[in-house]
């Protein structure tokens, strides 16, 4: 007991800790309705639809987001990284044009990734022999137009600590979803007009933090903030490769994690692609707790290596950790407990398949949660490479498994190679950022 109080009392001296917490209080505030709203929305789709067409309409979302991954070069990370960096060192003039630059970037990239898609969505059959899916492809496609600078505004918010507009902005997109399930699920809705609530939503939170990151950026910058020219940048060069790294990290995600409902519904059916949508679909409100922290310790880390704070940065990343772990096993031990009868319950247990595939993912989703500050460790060390061919040579070996074990043993072996990808994947990065920290801390002697 006077140990756990001893804890407790140096937890409440750490500042960054403190700062990241009271962050994200106001997200994880936003985060509890929409863990409700995102549980209403995940438990009554697959009631109203069906597992077949709930399958369905996983591909078509996975497949137009993963075109817009693509072609994402994380401008998150860039804002977080150097205009957090400028802001910090009160170089508001370089501020501004970064912020800029990275908007510019995101919208022209929103563009192409919106054009793109309309010219492959012939293609997506081929995952699944549903002609119908083009059409809708079509349709969902403007959640790619509406989110034209979601990334960098996001991140303004960030740096800016507005994170209580973020909680509002969460809030908002939620409950809209949620009501339109709701709605859908007494009249019972098809598959369109799920896909159409879904595409109501995805405008709501791109359009709004578009609009609450501007007036942020107004308030702290100033309302001339965006004449500030780009040709005033100073290593162009530098922030160009960051971008790229950051979009190669990221096309890497999009081929060795995020396509895994496609290879569902090309190696099976869209029944079993329903099963892993919803054991998905499942994990995401689990996840919320830790995308609260996840959002506010990247610029507390980003800070600490700054001003050269190597013990604030080391108990910053063990104590988030151990908050994470805490979270991930009340989970994992719920889920084990009570997941056989709720799946025994839920449509007369149709969906019970999902209980073993959920908990295979929950294993590799533990390690990943535990480390969730692992790459972003990295980028602030300037180091965007290191997470880049981590993946890839991980990724290679988990995508040649994938299609040789996969046809024979069948959809619980994709979840097992998932998790076996973000167990190994996030357990190397996190040593590689910790071998970081050492060699800077003997750097200083």
């Amino acid at each position: 007991m006077i140990r756990f109080r001893r804890i407790m009392d140096e937890w409440s001296q750490d500042k960054s800790l403190g700062t990241v917490l009271r962050n994200s209080r106001f997200l994880f505030s936003s985060k509890s309705a929409t863990f409700i709203f995102s549980n209403i929305q995940g438990l009554l789709t697959p009631l109203i639809l069906g597992v077949g067409e709930y399958g369905v309409l996983g591909i078509i979302t996975t497949y137009s987001m993963n075109v817009n991954r693509f072609f994402s070069f994380r401008m998150s990370d860039l804002v977080v990284k150097y205009a957090g960096d400028a802001i910090e060192e009160t170089n508001f003039e370089r501020a501004s044009a970064l912020i800029k630059f990275a908007i510019l970037i995101e919208t022209i990239t929103s563009v192409l990734a919106f054009i793109t898609l309309w010219l492959i969505a012939p293609l997506a059959p081929t995952v699944m022999n549903n002609p119908q899916i083009i059409s809708m492809i079509y349709i969902f496609s403007f959640a790619l137009l509406a989110n034209f600078s979601f990334e960098s505004f996001n991140s303004v918010l960030r740096i800016l600590n507005k994170f209580d507009q973020i909680a509002k902005i969460n809030f908002a997109q939620g409950f809209v979803t949620a009501i339109l399930i709701v709605i859908l699920f007494f009249l019972k809705g098809n598959l369109l007009q799920v896909l159409l609530a879904y595409l109501v939503g995805k405008v709501v939170y791109g359009l709004s933090t578009s609009f609450l990151g501007f007036r942020a950026v107004n308030q702290a910058l100033g309302s001339q903030w965006w004449k500030v020219s780009i040709h005033r940048l100073e290593n162009k060069s530098q922030l160009i490769k960051f971008a790229i790294s950051t979009n190669l990290s990221q096309t890497m995600n999009l081929i060795f994690r995020d396509s895994e409902l496609l290879l569902v519904g090309y190696f099976t059916s869209s029944v079993y692609a329903g099963y892993y949508k919803l054991a998905i679909a499942l994990i995401g409100p689990v996840m919320l707790p830790i995308d609260a922290l996840n959002s506010t310790v990247f610029p507390e880390i980003n800070k600490a290596i700054l001003l050269k704070k190597w013990d604030s940065l080391k108990y910053l990343l063990r104590r988030t950790s151990m908050i994470a772990f805490g979270w991930m096993t009340l989970i994992f031990v719920g889920v084990a407990l009570l997941g056989r009868l709720f799946f025994q319950i839920y449509k007369n247990g149709e969906y019970l398949p999902t209980l073993v595939i959920l908990l295979i993912l929950i294993g590799g989703y533990f390690v990943a949660n535990i480390f969730f500050w692992n790459r972003d460790l990295l980028l602030s060390f300037h180091k965007p490479d290191i997470p880049l061919m981590v993946m890839a040579v991980i990724g290679i070996i988990k995508t040649g498994l994938l299609f040789w074990l996969v046809p024979i043993y069948g959809v619980q072996m994709q979840a097992a190679l998932l998790s076996g990808y973000l167990a190994v994947t996030v357990s190397v990065l996190a040593l590689m950022g910790i071998i970081q920290i050492k060699l800077h801390e003997k750097k200083m002697g």
